[in-house]
């Protein structure tokens, strides 16, 4: 691994409670972002996006004992889907996030195509954040299985229709939270070419406020706002 990245999460591990699920949380996050907003190329992400998935693993093993003990017998992380409860919400979607950038960010075909397994895997651990709460997080979960169900070749699972409907259902539940807006923008009006709906999106995004408690954390909101800007600057 990266000397620079073993050293920060090293830090980090130093000044917070190793059995704090929240202080993993953070960490995964963050290595995330950085991952999508400051990597500079395929590796860097992908080893960012690395561990930040072990991190979210270590915040749900340190939340839930059933989760570790499962873990710890041989099971892997989308097989445990059935005991993830709400209060492994917010590392479950940071570990599907991980998977989702490191096929954006990290690889180039064939790769997405020979391991499109991981999506597959990620969607069950979405399917069961969607059992437990729909709507959480401003549509986060809605939002990510949108994101699945247009990535996948329909030979093989994917639905545009399904897609759509899980998109649509993400913005009606985003209450001023920027994903569901600034994703729909990203990830499905500019590749189609709808351009002025895009912008429509990103000036909505650009019109919230970066500072809002209880909807993204201030560094994604942060993000997403500059991001809005540079994809409007494009357009």
């Amino acid at each position: 691994s990266t000397p620079l990245y073993s050293s920060a999460a090293s830090d980090v591990y130093k000044r917070q409670d190793d059995n704090d699920p929240d202080a993993w949380n953070r960490l995964s996050s963050n290595l995330i972002l950085l991952g999508t907003a400051f990597g500079e190329s395929r590796s860097e992400k992908m080893e960012l996006f690395k561990l930040a998935s072990a991190s979210a693993i270590e915040s749900m093993k340190r939340s839930n004992p059933e989760i570790a003990e499962s873990l710890l017998s041989g099971q892997r992380i989308w097989e445990v889907a059935p005991l993830v409860s709400e209060a492994e919400m917010q590392a479950t979607l940071f570990w599907v996030t991980s998977v989702l950038y490191t096929f954006r960010e990290g690889m180039v075909q064939p790769q997405p195509m020979l391991n499109v397994k991981w999506i597959r895997r990620s969607e069950l651990l979405l399917k069961r954040m969607e059992e437990i709460d729909p709507n959480w997080s401003g549509g986060a979960v809605l939002f990510s299985l949108a994101l699945i169900y247009h990535a996948i070749p329909e030979v093989i699972g994917g639905d545009s229709d399904l897609a759509q409907e899980y998109l649509e259902r993400a913005v009606s539940a985003s209450d001023q939270w920027m994903l569901p807006r600034w994703g729909r923008a990203t990830y499905f009006l500019i590749p189609e070419g709808r351009l002025q709906e895009a912008r429509e999106d990103l000036q909505y995004v650009l019109s919230l406020e970066i500072e809002d408690q209880g909807k993204e954390s201030t560094l994604w909101r942060t993000y997403f706002n500059r991001d809005a800007k540079e994809q409007l600057k494009r357009l």
